[in-house]
């Protein structure tokens, strides 16, 4: 798959790997998140044997049918230093000069997903509610690109921004994201026992998208889907030195 300048593969050792047209030349941009041997059937984190993902809590208590799917692994030196390419972009998109990684990061999500969809049929998709009009833009005309129904996460959802920020992120946002009093009804039969997908950027521990699937479920889908750029966590887990697909 091609876009412009940009490639992806998928090779036996790296799994995906992102490929740039230089000087009439193809090459090797970075390597993305593949599959690992043992990882979390939940978020993909790699594993060791009989080892358990401490690393997604606000997941842990949802009671509908998911799955989350990311494309690489986000990681700073606390200091906000990228520590690979793959967090660069990342970073890029949640910034103003973001527009300059668009093309590439729109590209790498509908090649995550053309491994998905011929699995699953989506029905709807959606994103976690975000001030960052790059990451709109990316899950619209992803979804405009795919045919899938597009829902405003504002038609389900309100926000309360005068809640600030709080160390308990569970508390914060169960505070800052409640269900609309008045939805669509026929936004309401959209979500009613079809698949949907959420896009968004990054996956720490799981209580920002955890929190919107909740409210979604209360529509009752059949299946929802979290679709991510990254995924991250407080420190590096060792195990990730062994797998050279991920960035």
């Amino acid at each position: 798959m091609t876009i412009k300048n940009l490639k992806i593969e998928i090779t036996p050792s790296h799994g995906y790997v992102l490929s740039k047209k230089i000087d009439e030349k193809w090459e090797i941009y970075y390597t993305i998140a593949g599959p690992a041997q043992n990882s979390c059937k939940t978020c993909g984190y790699p594993l060791k044997k009989d080892e358990e993902c401490k690393h997604h809590h606000g997941l842990e208590n949802l009671k509908i049918e998911y799955s989350i799917q990311f494309i690489g692994y986000y990681q700073t030196d606390f200091k906000g230093y990228p520590l690979n390419k793959f967090t660069k972009r990342i970073l890029k998109m949640r910034a103003a000069e973001g527009e300059k990684y668009y093309q590439e990061l729109l590209f790498i999500l509908n090649s995550l997903f053309r491994n998905i969809k011929n699995k699953i049929e989506i029905n709807w998709g959606s994103w976690v509610p975000t001030s960052n009009t790059l990451l709109m833009r990316i899950a619209q005309d992803f979804m405009q690109y795919n045919h899938i129904r597009i829902i405003n996460p504002l038609e389900i959802i309100e926000i309360d921004n005068q809640i600030n920020r709080i160390d308990d992120k569970k508390e914060y946002v169960l505070k800052k994201y409640k269900i609309k009093e008045a939805c669509n009804p026929k936004t309401i039969k959209i979500i009613n026992n079809n698949i949907g997908v959420i896009v968004d950027d990054l996956l720490h521990t799981g209580y920002t998208i955890g929190r919107i699937f909740e409210l979604f479920q209360e529509y009752h889908p059949k299946k929802l889907l979290g679709l991510l750029f990254a995924r991250t966590s407080r420190g590096k887990h060792p195990i990730f030195l062994k797998y050279p697909n991920f960035p």
